[in-house]
């Protein structure tokens, strides 16, 4: 992020988003992490080292990593309510229920993927 100020509210959003997205980042590679396996041997062979990182992440740091992410996803929802509830020229958006909308998006995200696993999609990648 470029001309970060710490005092900003816009700036410390990016930031928490950023922080997020890392997180993110990690917990998708351990949870495809098979998938991921197999694009890494079969396109990627130099990447091989990336492996076992994300076995150690697996096995030591699942848990707090899902614990953070639900952390700074509950505090990004809520900073993006009070952003939408302190616009006056969109009425809809002003409410004080949105950041429970926001954050029910994620259950929604969730059950999707659920629904994938269990029609097994992810079999056409092998």
């Amino acid at each position: 992020m470029f001309n970060c100020s710490g005092t900003s509210v816009m700036s410390m959003g990016v930031m928490l988003f950023q922080a997020y997205m890392a997180v993110l980042v990690v917990w998708i590679a351990i949870m495809f992490k098979d998938w991921l396996a197999v694009l890494i041997n079969r396109y990627l062979p130099m990447f091989k080292f990336v492996l076992p990182w994300i076995d150690f992440a697996e096995s030591k740091l699942l848990k707090p990593i899902e614990f953070v992410l639900f952390t700074l996803a509950a505090v990004l929802g809520a900073y993006t309510g009070f952003l939408l509830s302190a616009l006056i020229s969109y009425p809809m958006l002003n409410k004080p229920s949105i950041t429970c909308v926001i954050l029910g998006i994620r259950y929604f995200i969730r059950y999707c993927g659920n629904v994938l696993n269990d029609f097994n999609c992810w079999e056409i990648v092998r």
